[in-house]
């Protein structure tokens, strides 16, 4: 239930778009250099060491919504080069 009452207030609203807006120029960037599976596994192991090292210096906390959120800025990022790329041939 509570996952469900996660955006409860403006703050968190807007927390969310500002950690997905963070990680769409990174998405965009490792899919110029990779491919999809490196992506994937590129932008995991990066969300994962910001999220610990903002956990292991008390920069903010290890949540699993930063995490989603993170990565969904990725894969919009990707998507964005697929098709600037696609417009572009």
């Amino acid at each position: 239930m509570k996952s469900v009452m996660y955006l409860n207030n403006k703050q968190q609203i807007i927390e969310l778009i500002l950690n997905t807006g963070y990680f769409i120029p990174l998405g965009y960037l490792y899919r110029i250099r990779a491919g999809k599976l490196e992506v994937a596994v590129i932008t995991m192991i990066t969300i994962l060491w910001t999220e610990t090292l903002q956990y292991v210096f008390y920069l903010g906390i290890f949540d699993i919504w930063d995490i989603i959120s993170n990565f969904i800025g990725c894969v919009i990022g990707y998507q964005f080069y697929r098709i600037i790329k696609r417009q572009m041939a």
